[in-house]
């Protein structure tokens, strides 16, 4: 979903995912639910 809305690899939309993750304090998996809950866009 990510990869085609940015336009971007999967592998690349997977290491934005850990980046923001890294910066929260938080799991990827949780960056990626609130990205499918609507809470997150990552632009």
């Amino acid at each position: 979903m990510l990869a085609v809305q940015l336009d971007r690899p999967v592998e690349d939309v997977l290491e934005l995912i850990r980046a923001h993750a890294l910066t929260e304090g938080a799991s990827a998996q949780s960056v990626a639910a609130r990205i499918l809950r609507g809470e997150l866009r990552l632009a």
